[in-house]
């Protein structure tokens, strides 16, 4: 399969990586889209992780802190159905 580098700035880059490590061009653009979708889903992962505990402080806030674990009528009304 081929990959045609319509830019010259983007060839010499990936010639210049290649001709520093020792790697083929296929090898040096690998490597270097490889790390790059790596920071990129990590960053994602941080982001999914601060939203997810902003939403979970949140609603530990909103919960009535005087409720016990034991306190299980206070979650079901008359008919046994939760509120």
């Amino acid at each position: 399969m081929a990959l045609y580098l319509n830019d010259a700035n983007t060839d010499y880059l990936a010639r210049t990586v290649s001709n520093l490590t020792g790697e083929t061009i296929t090898q040096a653009i690998n490597t270097s889209l490889k790390n790059r979708l790596e920071i990129l889903t990590h960053n994602m992962d941080t982001e999914r992780y601060a939203k997810v505990s902003h939403i979970l402080l949140a609603l530990r806030k909103n919960l009535n802190s005087k409720m016990k674990s034991t306190d299980v009528e206070n979650l079901y009304n008359e008919n046994g159905m939760p509120f």
